[in-house]
């Protein structure tokens, strides 16, 4: 089955230039499934079906052809959907090879064609009212576009309708009965030639097919009529155009005609006109035309209304990508289903494309159309998909700087899965980072949609704790009483201590220390930990000695002693006397001849004993020892002997271990110290003090000592026995044993040694650490800003010069400068060596980030803020603008434009950022079209268009969601246009007035049966070029000329009809009359009641006649009907016409005196007299409406008597029964079913 000018069969589609109208068509054949030639098919058509689509043929074909190249054939068909005042939709073919199309289109006249280049197969056009244009079709395939098409010729609405007369004559003899089509049920009845029944309409569906009934009326006698139906589907005021002749009866016919009428799917959907044409045709006569006058027979015009399909069935609906992040890159697909395809869409963004992307949130527009016309018009919002938004969950801080700290966060919104990176570890797609040291890092979420957000999150350090020296004593007079007391701060409680000398000690303070380097490490709850080394160092005992002894003269008590401490001593100082605890003064007096002890302490705690002896004057006794006699092996079998020698004699004697012992000599005495006192007699005294050694005991040699250097604990001593009884034993303070030690630090040590006897000897030694570097101390400046504008300043303590100094960023001063906040190590060596290696945390500020966030200003309006976020830095901040007169973080109220701000913290650190508030602007109209209204109608256009702004857009009324406005009076036409943000824009369009041409004629007569007269014509106004159509004699003159002068013309009328190229029409008749010809006095058009007598009279003096009856007399009776006359004079012809339509009844006076029933009647018709004289005799007749005899005259009598007519077998329509008593008359309207 070809469908307009296509044929499908199974999977193959057969395309023609035209119908298939007969054997041998030509059709080219593409197989969906073969693209890469077309093959040629010979088809036979087998049958027209001409009760469907007329475009509709059977055909059957075989494929037996050869393979043609491929060529680019226009598409087959080129149709109008609909056409109104200022545009049409076209539809045509689809061409399997074409990839898109050009429809060109001009107005017919013109030679400048205009080009539109599409994708689709339907389009929509906007053109002038009441214009003829010319339209062409061309296929661009691959290898490039094909020539155009035949041409489509269409007219727009607007023009008055111009129809042309068709008359038929004799109605009284046959007419048209009754026309029926859908709606319309019309018993027309005589219309005396011609019925304008426009006002009567139906609507007619594209594609349906409609009963159509046709009934002849007939006055007598049944007659063969031959019928014809045009509707003028393209609205151009004419039935001449292929496919508008709806109904061919072909064949005459006397009956009521029942057949059906089909409507082209393609014709366009419109108020128009049909024309039914009924025509008694002698033999040899034409079928009638729609513009026809002929003798018998009737034309009637009747509206009809071209409408699409039924477009319940036609959906469609919407499927939307939200556009994400607020960006513009949603989008929308339309679906469609229903109706009949193709389906073309058409945006209110302008786009014509099922799927349109890069949209922004809103609601859009679309109007979908499918191949019936049919419309659907529905809206699609596309959301936002609002990007995520991060959040800080948690934060776990960085313990002792030990890389330990965690973030978590969290998201709102945007759409899953999301993807995770870290600035510290990009791979990392999760929301807890873990293992981090104190800081700022970025972390970026992207979700399903490809948005992104950022937060930041600062790790803050919890320093662990700090150890310092609160305060220390060196050990002092070479004993262990040293102190170190600590001070830890910082850290999470509680505290621990470990101290390096001794496990047990376990607080911050340490006493009883020897001179020497001691460690202490605390460690919080967190495990953070801290190290603090504290040298002390020992200061050795003091000195005193004895400044003066004065004796005592002769026991007198007269003798003083003064002491002074050594310089090494520190002030102030404590004396305790040996005779006198109680006195503190570096000077005893009052003392009597004799030895004094004096113990001396300084500030510091360190004791020094002296002694000092006070001797006597004046011949005091003078003790020499005269033998001593040593202990053996610390046996008391030692004694002492002593001698007196100048004193007063007899002396006496006092010992030290035994004062009663008055004698010169003392025994038994252990090894020791023993004091003698000898007296003389004049009380002058002497004392001496002699030592009983100790014999057979070993002895030890002078100490060798190799000090320590650089506490590496190198330092040995060295002692060798002598005396006593061999072997030796020797046993150390450290717990060594033998004569040497090794590994000593500093400090003081002691050694025994034992013999075989069990004597033993005892020795102490001291070693000391010579000059060792102990330590550095440093002075640091923190970084800050995140700058490199630290330092560390390392201060030696100790060591020998000169010191060298690494550290780990590679400087190699005691100064290391331009640093950045972190840790560095130090190793410091001095000249023998010795190193001291140690760690400083350099501190610093952070630094701030400053982060905007913007909204936009809208309209051109001062409404845009800006808002800002510092990230890190040490609040409190200090906002800078450059913008004068802005303070503060936050800025609204403001324009568009580029804000810039310093933001300064509590450590002068400062962050610069730029917000740039852009302008969400109005949008901006542009009228793409102003069509003026032509020909005194409202039938302009406007066409503005908004770009820019924030779609979707609304428009003021008249304009529709597209910016179109028509069918416009005259005049200036203001809209304004809100975009989604509330923006308004207003834009000013015109619809001007062009006037159609104004025509004026003058004329000058011919003389009698001469073509001597002459027209002229003036044109003004109107706008060129004109079409010229002169209806005289259908010749046609296309100039641009305003005066028109014709001669040689024969007398009649002459019309010129002016189109100008606005469609608007003018037209002006012209009379060219004859001199010296007769004048003929009868009016065109005798209106007159049915039952009147109508005589047509032409008299003129001297005159010969010719009727159209076949009369020549000057006057002749006529009925209705059109009816010419010639009259000539002196051989001079004069022609005229006259048409007789019958316009009501008359009924003389009295209409009440007969009563007539049934009236309709199928049968009997009776008569009943009811005022009438009841003797007398009736007459009757029974005519019909153009007053032509059915029943001849009857007499009935007596009147008293009803009577009947038989009707039976008298054909339906309106008949007159004329009644009169002789003296009055009355006429009565009977209808007959």
């Amino acid at each position: 089955m070809c469908k307009k000018t296509s044929c499908c069969q199974q999977s193959s589609c057969l395309y023609a230039a035209n119908k298939p109208v007969k054997s041998g068509f030509l059709f080219n054949f593409v197989a969906l499934f073969i693209t890469s030639a077309i093959f040629l098919f010979m088809i036979s058509a087998q049958k027209v079906l001409i009760t469907c689509f007329t475009l509709l043929t059977a055909v059957f074909f075989t494929a037996t052809a050869t393979v043609a190249g491929s060529v680019c054939n226009p598409p087959a068909s080129l149709v109008a959907a609909q056409i109104n005042y200022t545009s049409a939709s076209l539809l045509w073919s689809v061409d399997p090879l074409a990839n898109s199309y050009v429809v060109r289109f001009r107005q017919v006249g013109s030679s400048n064609w205009t080009e539109n280049p599409l994708l689709q197969n339907e389009a929509v056009f906007y053109l002038l009212p009441c214009q003829q244009y010319e339209f062409q079709v061309q296929s661009v395939c691959d290898e490039g576009p094909g020539g155009f098409g035949n041409s489509l010729y269409i007219t727009t609405q607007g023009c008055s309708d111009t129809y042309c007369f068709a008359y038929g004559g004799n109605t009284n003899f046959e007419w048209i009965e009754a026309f029926a089509l859908n709606e319309i049920t019309n018993a027309s009845g005589v219309n005396y030639g011609y019925g304008n029944f426009t006002s009567l309409n139906t609507d007619l569906q594209q594609g349906e097919t409609y009963n159509l009934t046709l009934q002849p009326g007939f006055s007598g006698s049944a007659f063969g009529e031959y019928w014809r139906v045009w509707i003028d589907f393209n609205r151009d005021n004419d039935f001449s155009d292929v496919g508008e002749l709806v109904f061919d009866a072909g064949s005459v016919n006397s009956e009521t005609v029942n057949a059906l009428l089909s409507i082209p799917l393609t014709v366009p959907v419109g108020e128009t006109r049909l024309r039914v044409s009924m025509k008694w045709m002698n033999e040899g006569d034409a079928p009638p035309l729609p513009c026809e006058t002929f003798d018998f027979g009737e034309t009637e015009d009747y509206g009809v209304h071209i409408v699409a399909p039924n477009c319940s069935g036609l959906n469609a609906a919407a499927t939307t990508t939200p556009a994400a992040c607020g960006q513009t890159n949603g989008s929308i697909t339309v679906t469609v289903w229903g109706g009949e395809a193709p389906y073309t869409v058409f945006w209110n963004t302008g786009q014509t494309s099922f799927t349109i992307n890069g949209l922004p949130n809103g609601t859009y527009a679309y109007l979908v159309t499918d191949a019936n016309g049919c419309t659907i018009t529905q809206q699609a919002t596309v959301v936002n998909a609002g990007a995520p938004a991060l959040s800080v969950s948690s934060v776990t801080p960085d313990a002792c700087n030990q890389q330990n700290g965690a973030a978590t966060v969290s998201i709102t919104g945007g759409t899953i899965p999301y993807i995770y990176s870290w600035s510290h570890n990009p791979l990392l797609n999760a929301p807890t980072a873990t293992g981090l040291a104190a800081g700022s890092y970025m972390v970026s979420v992207t979700d399903a949609n490809n948005c992104a957000a950022q937060i930041s999150v600062t790790v803050s350090s919890i320093a662990g704790p700090s150890l310092s020296v609160n305060s220390a004593s060196n050990p002092t007079c070479g004993q262990s009483n040293g102190f170190i007391g600590l001070l830890a701060s910082g850290g999470v409680a509680p505290l621990s201590y470990q101290w390096s000398h001794d496990s047990g000690v376990a607080g911050n303070l340490a006493f009883n220390l020897a001179a020497g380097s001691y460690s202490c490490t605390v460690t919080d709850s967190n495990g953070c930990t801290d190290v603090e080394t504290v040298n002390i160092i020992s200061q050795s005992n003091i000195t005193l000695s004895v400044a003066s002894a004065l004796p005592e003269g002769c026991n007198l008590n007269n003798g003083s002693i003064t002491v002074t401490p050594g310089s090494s001593a520190t002030p102030p100082f404590i004396y305790v006397w040996s005779h006198n605890n109680a006195l503190n003064s570096a000077t005893a007096t009052n003392l009597d001849a004799g030895t004094y002890s004096v113990t001396v302490q300084d500030a510091l705690g360190c004791t020094a004993q002296t002694t000092a002896s006070v001797g006597t004057s004046n011949s005091a006794p003078d003790i020499n020892v005269v033998t001593s006699v040593a202990a053996n092996c610390g046996q008391p079998t030692g004694s002492i002997s002593v001698i007196s020698i100048n004193g007063i004699g007899p002396f006496t004697y006092s010992w030290s271990h035994n004062p009663a012992l008055n004698s010169p000599s003392a025994g038994g005495l252990l090894a020791g110290a023993y004091t003698v006192t000898v007296y003389a007699t004049n009380g002058c005294f002497d004392t001496y003090t002699a030592i009983v050694p100790n014999t057979g005991a070993p002895a030890l040699n002078p100490v060798t000592v190799t000090n320590d250097l650089c506490g590496t604990a190198i330092g040995t001593a060295s002692v060798l026995a002598s005396g006593g009884t061999p072997p030796y034993t020797y046993t150390w303070s450290n717990g060594q044993t033998g004569p040497a030690a090794t590994g000593l630090t500093e400090g003081t040590y002691t050694v025994t040694a034992t013999d075989n006897s069990g004597c033993i000897a005892i020795q102490t030694v001291t070693v000391v650490n010579v000059l060792s570097l102990s330590n550095v101390s440093f002075f640091i400046q923190e970084a800050t800003c995140g700058q490199n504008n630290g330092f560390i300043l390392a201060s030696p303590v100790g060591g020998v010069p000169p010191i060298t100094y690494n550290w780990s960023n590679g400087a190699t001063t005691a100064l290391n400068n331009n640093l950045a906040a972190g840790s560095y190590t130090l190793t410091a060596t001095d000249a023998n060596g010795c190193s001291v290696v140690k760690t400083e945390m350099l501190p610093g500020t952070p630094v701030p980030v400053a982060v905007a966030s913007v909204n936009a200003a809208t309209c051109g309006f001062a409404n845009g803020s800006v808002q800002i976020t510092v990230l890190g830095g040490t609040p409190p901040f200090d906002y800078q603008w450059e913008n004068p007169g802005f303070t503060g973080p936050d800025l609204s109220g403001i324009a568009s434009g580029s804000y810039a701000v310093t933001v300064t913290d509590a450590n002068t650190c400062t962050a610069t950022t730029t917000a740039t508030v852009a302008n969400l602007a109005a949008p901006v109209l542009s009228v793409l079209q102003e069509t003026p209204a032509t020909c005194g109608q409202n039938n302009g256009a406007i066409w503005i268009t908004a770009t820019g702004g924030t779609t979707p857009y609304n428009y003021s009324a008249p304009f529709n969601v597209f910016g179109f406005a028509q069918n416009l009076s005259p005049g200036t036409y203001t809209t304004t246009v809100t975009d989604a943000t509330g923006c308004t824009a207003m834009a000013m369009a015109q619809v001007l007035q062009i006037p159609p041409p104004q025509l004026s004629a003058q004329s000058t007569p011919a003389n009698c049966n001469e073509a001597d007269g002459s027209v002229t014509v003036t044109l003004n106004g109107g706008t060129p070029p004109y079409n010229y159509l002169w209806l005289t004699d259908g010749t046609q003159w296309n100039t641009t000329d305003t005066v028109f002068s014709f001669s040689n013309l024969p007398a009649g009328n002459y019309t010129l009809q002016v189109t100008d190229a606005d469609g608007c029409t003018s037209e002006i008749t012209s009379t060219v009359t004859q001199e010296n010809a007769p004048q003929i006095n009868l009016p065109q058009i005798i209106e007159t009641d049915a039952g009147s007598e109508i005589v047509l009279d032409v008299t003129t003096p001297d005159a010969t006649y010719l009727w159209s009856t076949g009369d020549t007399t000057p006057g002749i009776s006529a009925g209705p009907g059109l009816y010419w006359v010639e009259v000539t004079v002196n051989g001079c012809t004069a022609y005229a016409e006259t048409l007789v339509v019958i316009t009501g009844i008359n009924t003389p006076e009295a209409q009440n005196n007969f009563k007539v029933y049934p009236n309709p009647v199928n049968n009997l018709l009776w008569i009943e007299n009811t005022t009438y004289a009841t003797s007398g005799i009736l007459e009757w007749q029974l005519t019909d409406v153009w007053g032509k005899n059915i029943v001849a005259h009857h007499r009935h009598t007596p009147l008293f008597y009803p009577f009947s007519i038989n009707m039976q077998g008298m054909a339906p329509g309106l008949y007159l029964l004329h009644l009169s008593n002789g003296t009055q008359k009355e006429v009565k309207k009977i209808v007959k079913h």
